[in-house]
C-alpha cells in the first residue's frame, strides 16, 4: 500500500497556510461605528473629528484627529449615559488613539470633551447622537 505523495502533502500544506491567512484577515477587519465633528469653543481655525471603531476581536477604540497640532496638552474626557465623566488619556499632537476602557463601550458614550491641561477650560466637545 502506497502512502500520500509528497506533492499532495505540499499542496495541502499551502492550502492550509492560505486558509489561516484568510482567517486572520477576516478577524482583523476594523469597522467604523461612528464619526462625529468636534465643535471648538475657542479659536475657529481648528477642525477635528472623533471616530469610534471596532476591531475584529471586538475591542473598541477612539480616534481623535485635528487639522493641526493642539496648542497645549489636552485631556480627553468621556461622559457616559449615566453622566459619569472619565479621563481616558492626554495628548499633545494632532492625533489621539486609545482603546476604550472595559466599562465604556461606544453605545454608552454620550459626550467627549477636550480640556486644556494647563488652564482646565474646555477647548472642544462633541455630542454623540446614535442612529436608532
Amino acid at each position: 500500500m502506497k502512502g500520500f505523495s509528497r506533492t499532495l502533502i505540499y499542496v495541502l500544506f499551502i492550502v492550509v497556510i492560505f486558509y489561516l491567512f484568510a482567517l486572520k484577515a477576516q478577524r482583523s477587519q476594523t469597522v467604523e461605528l461612528g464619526r462625529y465633528p468636534l465643535h471648538f469653543l475657542s479659536g475657529k481655525e481648528y477642525e477635528g473629528t472623533v471616530t469610534f471603531k471596532r476591531r475584529g476581536d471586538g475591542t473598541e477604540f477612539l480616534v481623535i484627529k485635528l487639522n493641526t497640532r493642539a496648542p497645549e496638552e489636552m485631556i480627553v474626557l468621556l461622559t457616559d449615559q449615566d453622566g459619569v465623566t472619565r479621563e481616558v488619556g492626554r495628548f499633545q499632537g494632532a492625533t489621539f488613539i486609545i482603546s476604550l476602557p472595559e466599562p465604556l463601550f461606544f453605545e454608552r458614550v454620550k459626550k467627549i470633551e477636550l480640556q486644556a491641561a494647563g488652564g482646565g477650560q474646555i477647548w472642544a466637545e462633541t455630542q454623540i447622537h446614535k442612529e436608532s
